[in-house]
């Protein structure tokens, strides 16, 4: 978890505590809309963490995938200068 996240259940706990406490019924319904807001916001929270992580996992792979790329084009350009220097050996 990240420190976001940390206060928004330090904010869920008090509220929960204030809420369990509370005897008005406006006072009980204004409390249960707050928690269901920070509740939203923190789901929010954890769907931009996926979303970083699932960003960073491909940007990872885009990059092994270019290295790998680049690798197979050195390759290539030395078969073919293999090809060139040793191919009459080969007819």
């Amino acid at each position: 978890m990240c420190a976001r996240c940390d206060a928004v259940d330090l904010q869920l706990v008090d509220l929960n505590s204030v809420l369990d406490g509370a005897t008005e019924v406006l006072a009980q319904t204004l409390l249960r809309y707050d928690i269901s807001e920070l509740t939203d916001e923190k789901a929010t929270l954890h769907s931009e963490h996926r979303a970083s992580a699932r960003y960073r996992m491909l940007a990872h792979h885009l990059e092994a995938a270019s290295s790998l790329t680049e690798e197979l084009g050195l390759a290539k350009v030395a078969v073919d200068a293999a090809g060139e220097r040793f191919g009459r050996y080969l007819t």
